[in-house]
């Protein structure tokens, strides 16, 4: 996957943003649940929303399809992660990509 050019500058000035924000240093670890937090977003896990039988099959099927989704409903962000899918990277991914 190529990343569009400025990509990588860019990712790295909001995260300097956000921890200036926060107040931690700038090299501290960044937690998604306090950025979350912080931007206004809810992190639910999908299987609060479907059977978690219906999300183990569908890793199954094809693993990695899905590992969270971003959602505006009424002016309200939220991040539905995949309790099957590996945290880190890619949920902190979709987190940021909600409001930056």
């Amino acid at each position: 996957m190529t990343l569009p050019r400025g990509f990588k500058a860019n990712a790295e000035r909001q995260a300097a943003r956000f921890r200036a924000e926060l107040g931690i240093a700038e090299y501290g670890r960044l937690r998604v649940e306090l950025l979350a937090d912080h931007l206004g977003v809810r992190i639910v896990s999908a299987d609060r929303l479907v059977a978690r039988e219906r999300l183990e099959e569908l890793e199954r099927l094809q693993a990695y399809a899905f590992s969270a989704a971003t959602f505006e409903i009424n002016e309200k962000s939220y991040v539905v992660t995949n309790p099957c899918a590996a945290r880190g990277d890619r949920q902190a991914t979709s987190l940021t990509s909600c409001r930056t």
